[in-house]
C-alpha cells in the first residue's frame, strides 16, 4: 500500500526491528511506520546517495560529493564517519552497508572514471583505520555467514570475509548477472538475514551504442559501454565526447575520454542536452535547480563547480555555440508561445530572441563563419530545414525540400547535414546564401533527436558521423524476482567467511 508522506521517495531502507522506512526525499533523511504514520525528518540530505540502518544509528550519504554521517535514528545532528582523501582524489563515498551489530560499514569510495571502477572500503566505527577489499566495484553488501558481495557491470560478485581481521579470505566470484544497476553506482538487489535475494533483472535490451558511421554508411562502433544515451556531443579538438545518458530518477551528463576508453560523471543532480564551449574548457547543458528549468556549464575538470547561464521558468534546450565563442543559440519553450530561437551572450549573460514568431522553430546552428544561422520550422506545415543570415533578419533560404529535422554544420565548409526519416542529408551553403540541391549521404536505422536537438554529431572534416544505434527491441516487462536459499547457495559458490 502506499504510505502518505513519502511522495517523491528515494532509496528505502528497513529499521532493524522492521517497524520502520527510511528515505530521501525533499532535501532530507526521514522515516515512516512501515504500517502508516506520521512522516518524521532526521537530517539534511541535499541528494543521497544511500543508507544502512543498524544498531539504532543510522549510517549515509547526504550528497553526492560527501563523506558518510551517523545520526541516532530517531533524528538528531549527525556526525562524521568518514572523511574524503583529497590527495587521492576521492569525491565521493556512497552506498554504505552497515554490520547488523554496527561495529562496521562498508562503502564505495569514487576517485575517477565509472562506479565500476570505485573502490570498496571497510571502516570500523569503533576507531581503526580502514582497508580497501575491492578495486572495481561498487553498492557493497555485508551478507550472512561472513561473506561480501557487490556490484560490477551488472554481475553481482561474491567474496569470504573475516571481519576480525578486515580482509576478504578468498578471491571474488561472479554469482549472478545482468541485476538492474545505474551508472551513480547503485544495484537493485537486496539479501534478506534468512538469506533470500530479491533483485531487478537488468534490461540490457534498452542500452544503446556510440557508433561512427561514414559518408558511405560503413559502422564502426566506438569502444564506449552501453548504455542509455540520449545525446552526444564532440569536442571542438574531437577527442572527448560530452553524453547524457538516462537514469533511474534523471539523466545526467558524463564525458567520454576516446583515446583513453574512460567514461567520467559531470553532472549529479540532473542534467541534459550537452553541447560544448568553443573553447571545448566547458560543457552548458539543461538542468532544473530550485523549481526552474535553465542553462548551465561546468568546467570538465572534477574541481569545477557549475554556473547558472538563465533564471525563468520557460523550459530551454542549448542547441549551438558560435565559433568564436561568444553567443549560445537554444530553444526557449512556453505553453502560450511555442517554441522561439533566443540567442545568450556569455559576456554579460544578456538574452534576446532571434526568431519569435507564430510557428515553432528549433534546432538552431551556427555556420562555422558565424554569418549564418541553419533552423527547423513548421511554418509550412511540416519540418523543413532553413537557413537565416544573423545579420540581415529578412534573408532565409529554405534547404530541405522535403521535410528535415536536425541541421548540423561540418565544421571545416559550408555543408549542412540534416535528417529526413532515417537519412542523412547534406546540402551546401555558399557565402552568399544560396544552397546546392541536398541530396543523401547514408541511410540507417539510428536514435532521433527530441526538442529539436540533433541526437548525432559530424566530425570536423565531415568524414564520418557519431551516432547513437537504437535499440533493436522494445523494453521487455519487467519484474522482481526473489530467490529463496540463494544464500546458502551463493555460499557454495563464493566459499565460507568467519561469521
Amino acid at each position: 500500500m502506499p504510505l502518505a508522506g513519502t511522495e517523491g521517495a528515494l532509496t528505502p531502507f528497513f529499521s532493524p526491528d522492521g517497524q520502520w522506512i527510511g528515505f530521501f526525499a525533499d532535501g532530507k533523511l526521514k522515516k515512516v511506520p512501515v504500517q502508516g504514520g506520521p512522516v518524521r525528518t532526521l537530517a539534511d540530505a541535499p541528494i543521497g546517495f544511500g543508507a544502512s540502518w543498524a544498531a539504532d544509528a543510522i549510517v549515509f550519504a547526504p550528497s553526492n560529493g560527501s563523506a558518510l554521517f551517523r545520526v541516532p535514528g530517531e533524528g538528531g545532528t549527525p556526525t562524521a564517519v568518514t572523511e574524503l582523501d583529497t590527495a587521492r582524489g576521492e569525491f565521493s563515498h556512497r552506498w554504505p552497508d552497515l554490520m547488523s551489530d554496527g561495529r562496521a560499514v562498508v562503502f564505495a569510495t569514487g576517485t575517477e572514471g565509472s562506479w565500476d571502477d570505485a573502490e570498496i572500503v571497510v571502516q570500523p566505527l569503533g576507531g581503526g583505520v580502514r582497508h580497501v577489499l575491492v578495486h572495481g566495484g561498487s553498492n557493497p553488501r555485508f551478507l550472512p555467514g561472513g561473506r561480501l558481495a557487490y556490484i560490477r557491470g551488472g554481475n553481482i560478485f561474491l567474496a569470504s570475509f573475516d571481519d576480525r581481521t578486515w580482509r576478504l579470505t578468498s578471491e571474488p566470484v561472479p554469482v549472478l548477472n545482468v541485476v538492474e544497476h545505474s551508472l551513480d553506482g547503485a544495484a537493485q538487489f537486496s539479501v534478506s538475514s534468512s538469506g533470500g535475494l530479491l533483485y531487478l533483472p537488468g534490461a540490457e535490451e534498452t542500452r544503446r551504442t556510440l557508433v561512427w558511421v561514414d559518408r558511405q554508411g560503413a559502422i564502426q562502433p566506438v569502444a564506449a559501454l552501453p548504455q542509455a544515451y540520449t545525446a552526444a556531443r564532440l569536442s571542438p579538438d574531437g577527442r572527448t565526447m560530452a553524453v547524457s545518458i538516462g537514469g533511474k530518477t534523471a539523466e545526467e551528463i558524463w564525458t567520454y575520454d576516446i583515446a583513453r576508453n574512460e567514461l567520467s560523471q559531470l553532472t549529479y543532480d540532473a542534467g541534459s542536452d550537452p553541447v560544448w564551449s568553443a573553447d571545448g574548457s566547458r560543457v552548458i547543458f539543461t538542468a532544473i535547480r530550485e523549481g526552474s528549468p535553465d542553462l548551465f556549464w561546468k568546467g570538465t575538470d572534477r574541481a569545477a563547480v557549475e554556473e547558472r547561464l538563465t533564471r525563468s521558468p520557460l523550459r530551454k534546450i542549448p542547441q549551438s555555440v558560435s565559433a568564436d565563442g561568444s553567443t549560445l543559440a537554444f530553444v526557449e519553450e512556453g505553453e502560450s508561445t511555442g517554441r522561439n530561437i533566443v540567442f545568450l551572450t556569455f559576456e554579460d549573460r544578456s538574452v534576446r530572441p532571434f526568431l519569435n514568431t507564430g510557428a515553432n522553430e528549433t534546432s538552431p546552428a551556427f555556420s562555422p563563419d558565424g554569418r549564418w544561422i541553419a533552423y527547423v520550422s513548421d511554418a509550412g506545415g511540416r519540418n523543413d530545414v532553413y537557413v537565416a543570415s544573423r545579420i540581415d533578419r529578412g534573408k532565409t533560404v529554405q534547404v530541405s525540400s522535403g521535410g528535415g529535422t536536425e541541421p548540423l554544420w561540418r565544421r571545416d565548409s559550408g555543408e549542412l547535414f540534416y535528417r529526413v526519416a532515417d537519412r542523412i542529408m547534406a546540402a551546401v551553403v555558399k557565402t552568399n546564401g544560396s544552397v546546392d540541391r541536398p541530396r543523401e549521404v547514408f541511410k540507417g536505422q539510428f536514435q532521433t533527436g527530441r526538442g529539436g536537438r540533433a541526437a548525432y554529431d559530424v566530425s570536423a572534416d565531415g568524414a564520418r558521423f557519431l551516432m547513437i544505434k537504437a535499440p533493436e527491441s522494445e523494453r521487455p516487462p519487467r519484474e522482481l524476482r526473489v530467490v529463496l536459499g540463494w544464500s546458502a547457495t551463493a555460499q557454495r559458490i563464493g566459499g565460507s567467511g568467519s561469521r
